[in-house]
């Protein structure tokens, strides 16, 4: 094995990681290599703390170290079947992957797209300038979180969830980060495999639940869409994503059902940024508390309501009358234990129903029943459509919005850098033009500099979603054991004084004069991941990134709120599943 700091007996290393354990582990990298192995509990664990180890592995043994370990509560809602982060590198895996790649974030499907996304930025802009008008200040993560969220309903499914007056925006971001904590959460079963029979009894309840009302949220829209008239869809031409995915599982293309829809689109929504979706790492904060690691499973107690949000808004008679129907589609969790009957009553403390929803959804007819109930149509999985919207819906909005937020943070903290940027904007568009067409971007240099360091710095996830080695390999001249769990820390590669001068300096200019490619061949930036497992939807994130970024910095000039100073900013970063500024970013706009 490699090298790594002596495990205690039964926890292993867990309580050596703290809070922060991408800059722990960082730093053991300095005293073993920049491969160790440790002990999570009873889990082997390698860690690849250099380009060097990174470029050996995803080059000489991408295939091998591919798979994943997947936690008791992704199993629990089998979850793990049908998501492209979690299924084995099997046929299935690959035509996901294939759908991913063809028809959701293809150049010609995004270019297809520019003007929605240009629109959604003028929207942010119009907020922006009526901040401006007040002197109020901005805050900048959860501005950015909208538009993220709105660019992505629309281009899933041609509507706003969000607006920048409500509080939508920000209650589907609590949901995402309370799902995200609950993950976080420690389940015995998951570090202690010899105790995986107790799984059932240690899977949180307050996961379940939240995870169930993200699921509802999107089988509810997937649901309204199947009524449509199928003449009606235009395909790629003219639909949406949704439209895509549901014309593929109507034409039987690669024998794929509801389930595995549902699962590709939360994946392609989230997975911009959410790499490191349910790592393991994400527990270590919560040992610290004795009482955490056994108290997850006295969390049932609490039973928060599993009511389905999908048929909580119909009435009790539509309830009835399309009971059967709704056992046939969803039949693992019968109508009688969802609340349905008291739809219009029930009080589910969990829920999660912002009023754009609820207007689009409060009509809904199930017109699906010749669809689950075509016998040709066996082969589907009937959720395929709900799971892929969660697949897609968990990381592109939180990275992006998060990846900007830290952006205008380093910019902030060094005006002389935001001033150039606007230079070099005016230049290309002019000083009247205030929106940016994605077809400027190639030509603004600088600009792309600024995101590229600032994934650098600040990477969404800093560990990739850890794999695990279906044999035993030979990584670095050390032997890395069969179902052995490996963490590419991406924090520490990307920070690694060998590949980086001055790495904990903000600096651009690094990124000019030279090709730095994101797509997983230059080892020494990793941001997107690499190999087999890359991001699917990393076009669609940089694309995103630079128009907002581009477009709030040519528009306005920036100072920070709260009367803070540039040097009073607070950049401590919070661990979690994507690293956030631990003091939300407020920023006043001057015009």
């Amino acid at each position: 094995l490699p090298p790594g700091p002596k495990p205690l007996p039964i926890i292993g290393n867990l309580h050596e990681l703290g809070e922060r354990p991408h800059r722990s582990l960082a730093e053991f990298s300095k005293i073993y290599g920049p491969l160790m192995s440790l002990k999570f509990g009873q889990i082997t664990t390698i860690v690849i703390s250099s380009s060097t180890i990174a470029r050996e592995m995803f080059q000489k043994h991408d295939l091998s170290l591919s798979s994943r370990k997947v936690p008791a509560a992704i199993r629990e809602n089998g979850h793990d079947k049908f998501s492209v982060a979690w299924l084995p590198v099997c046929p299935k895996w690959r035509t996901l992957r294939k759908i991913s790649a063809i028809h959701l974030f293809s150049n010609q499907r995004l270019d297809a797209s520019q003007a929605l996304r240009k629109a959604k930025v003028g929207e942010l802009l119009e907020f922006v300038r009526e901040r401006s008008r007040t002197g109020e200040a901005v805050d900048v993560g959860e501005a950015a979180f909208t538009t993220s969220l709105n660019l992505l309903t629309n281009t899933f499914f041609s509507f706003d969830l969000a607006s920048y007056s409500s509080k939508d925006a920000g209650e589907f971001r609590d949901l995402v980060w309370r799902l995200m904590e609950e993950i976080g959460k420690p389940n015995l079963a998951d570090c202690f495999p010899v105790l995986g029979f107790a799984s059932k009894l240690t899977v949180n309840r307050r996961l379940l639940g939240y995870g169930n009302k993200l699921n509802d949220l999107f089988a509810k829209i997937v649901e309204e869409r199947l009524q449509a008239d199928p003449a009606q869809d235009n395909g790629v031409a003219g639909g949406d994503v949704l439209d895509t995915l549901i014309r593929l599982m109507r034409e039987n293309e690669a024998e794929l059902g509801l389930d595995d829809i549902m699962h590709l689109l939360m994946v392609s929504i989230l997975f911009p940024s959410l790499l490191a979706l349910f790592s393991t790492s994400t527990m270590i904060p919560y040992f610290s508390l004795p009482g955490n690691i056994l108290g997850s499973h006295k969390q049932n107690a609490d039973q928060p309501k599993l009511a389905d949000f999908c048929y909580k808004y119909l009435t009790a008679q539509e309830s009835e009358n399309q009971n059967q129907l709704v056992k046939r589609i969803q039949p693992i969790e019968p109508l009688d234990r969802t609340g349905c009957n008291k739809s219009r009553r029930y009080q589910d403390l969990h829920a999660y129903s912002p009023s754009p929803i609820r207007k689009v959804l409060s009509n809904l007819t199930l017109t699906m029943r010749p669809l689950i109930y075509n016998p040709n149509m066996d082969i589907y999985s009937p959720n395929w459509l709900i799971f892929m919207h969660q697949d897609f819906f968990t990381a592109g909005t939180d990275t992006t919005s998060s990846t900007l937020e830290w952006a205008m943070a380093e910019l902030l903290r060094s005006p002389e850098k935001m001033e150039k940027a606007r230079d070099e904007l005016e230049q290309v568009i002019g000083k009247d033009n205030v929106l940016l067409d994605e077809s400027d971007i190639p030509k603004l240099p600088y600009l792309q500099a600024i995101v590229k360091e600032t994934l650098r710095m600040h990477p969404p996830t800093v560990f990739l979603l850890p794999r695990k080695a279906d044999v035993q390999v030979e990584l670095y001249g050390y032997l890395v054991p069969k179902d052995a769990q490996i963490f590419v820390n991406l924090w520490a590669i990307s920070r690694d004084p060998n590949v980086w001068e001055k790495p904990d300096l903000f600096s651009p200019e690094r990124f000019l004069g030279r090709e730095f490619d994101m797509k997983g061949q230059d080892f020494g930036f990793l941001p997107f991941g690499a190999g087999r497992r890359i991001c699917p939807g990393l076009t669609l994130a940089y694309r995103m990134l630079n128009l907002m970024l581009g477009t709030l910095i040519h528009a306005f000039k920036w100072k920070p709120g709260d009367g803070l100073s540039p040097e009073d900013l607070d950049m401590n970063d919070k661990f979690g599943i994507t690293i956030q500024k631990a003091k939300p970013l407020r920023a006043i706009p001057i015009p």
